[in-house]
């Protein structure tokens, strides 16, 4: 059984403009002890998967479909149960630290609070136990650190404050939201070196949401790729950077700068207005009339999954 089985997930948001359709009909699978990737431009719905699955969604949110973890589904359990499974069995990354990260408390109180909420330990033991996480996440006087406040710490610090928070009572599940946002080449680095050592180290499982394709390649085993809320294609991550089949994919790739950074041109449809055919072929060079009148389902081609006309 795997770890995580999303199914057939759909994620609706009514808002003044209109019913904006974040989420279409999306199918994960997350084994134990690998990681995901699921990567996209920004806007596309990665982070709202990320929030269904913890159900974390705001009020006006609509979903539907089964998140299967370790074989209960998510969706049907109640709060205090889903509050038992918060940072306990799964745990998230945020992707702004600065947001993430209340000011009006120390570092060592917020890297201790899954120690206080699920293990019910007091005051002193679970500033001890950030003492231990933040030596282990690398901070040159961790002791001092745990009296410190966000403000005090770069963006860079900030982030792995979090890593350590989420890895504290070794989840089976980390969520990584954007982890590397904003760092720098050599901090991104240093983050995803210390964030694939520990899950290694807990044997978890891992969902990557990124939009940085230099960090998926690091350290995901599979690559799905999302475009307009749907999944266009799913390819072990070797095989995506050696030769991915979907055109948005391929876009991907050749807008990095190792590749000429040839962006895509145009831009991605509305997520309240129904594009008619597939959501990519007013950007596609391949696109043909079949593309502009029907929506194409997800393909099996040679071991992979992918949404495109071209391998029917």
């Amino acid at each position: 059984m795997p770890l995580l089985t999303v199914e057939r997930l759909n994620v609706v948001f009514t808002t003044h403009q209109g019913r904006v359709k974040a989420v279409k009909n999306v199918s994960i699978t997350i084994p134990h002890q690998e990681t995901l990737a699921l990567i996209g431009e920004t806007g596309c719905g990665k982070s709202v998967i990320a929030q269904s699955i913890l159900r974390l969604l705001p009020g006006n949110a609509q979903i539907n479909g089964r998140i299967l973890f370790q074989g209960r589904d998510l969706l049907l359990v109640d709060e205090k149960t889903m509050a038992s499974i918060r940072g306990k069995e799964i745990a998230i990354i945020f992707q702004n630290p600065s947001l993430a990260l209340n000011p009006v408390y120390s570092i060592g109180w917020q890297v201790g609070e899954p120690f206080r909420i699920h293990q019910g330990v007091d005051r002193n033991q679970s500033i001890q136990e950030s003492v231990r996480l933040l030596s282990y996440m690398k901070f040159d006087k961790p002791e001092s650190a745990v009296k410190m406040y966000p403000f005090e710490f770069s963006g860079g610090m900030n982030q792995r404050v979090l890593i350590a928070s989420a890895l504290a009572l070794h989840p089976n599940l980390i969520i990584a939201d954007e982890p590397t946002q904003g760092l720098d080449r050599t901090l991104i680095k240093q983050i995803i070196e210390q964030l694939d050592r520990a899950r290694k180290i807990h044997s978890s499982s891992m969902l990557l949401i990124t939009h940085d394709l230099t960090v998926a390649r690091s350290i995901s085993d599979w690559i799905m790729v999302m475009y307009a809320g749907e999944i266009v294609e799913q390819v072990p991550t070797l095989d995506f950077f050696q030769s991915p089949f979907h055109p948005y994919s391929q876009g991907l790739l050749r807008s990095l700068p190792e590749n000429g950074f040839h962006p895509i041109p145009g831009q991605s449809p509305s997520m309240i207005e129904d594009l008619q055919g597939c959501q990519f072929h007013p950007r596609c060079q391949w696109a043909r009339e079949q593309c502009h009148r029907e929506k194409p389902g997800l393909m099996s081609v040679n071991e992979r999954l992918v949404r495109c006309f071209l391998y029917d």
